[in-house]
């Protein structure tokens, strides 16, 4: 698992890791606020080719991940279970473009 979550962070660095025992803090969500995220780790990827090159690794290893946006929890769709990767987009915090034709 060490080499695994080494391989994540030689893509995002140092910031943009938080592993499980540093989660204590976090919280699950608005719909949880009392509940502490428990993940293997939590990945913050900074622009779209990071999440690209997370998602491949991911993939290699059968690694499930759970997307973090806003953590409304409307449908209860962000819980992630202690053996599961938190892909989370807090750090993606400007829009490059959009493309009126693809909506």
């Amino acid at each position: 698992m060490t080499d695994f979550i080494e391989r994540l962070e030689d893509i995002v660095g140092e910031k943009g890791i938080v592993r499980n025992e540093e989660m204590s803090g976090r919280s699950a969500g608005y719909s949880h606020p009392d509940e502490t995220l428990n993940a293997k780790v939590l990945v913050r990827p900074s622009n779209t080719d990071e999440v690209s090159r997370i998602l491949k690794i991911c993939n290699e290893q059968q690694q499930p991940v759970v997307c973090h946006g806003g953590l409304t929890g409307l449908v209860d769709g962000n819980t992630a279970g202690e053996d599961e990767v938190i892909l989370s987009l807090e750090r993606m915090r400007k829009i490059e473009e959009i493309d009126p034709s693809s909506a």
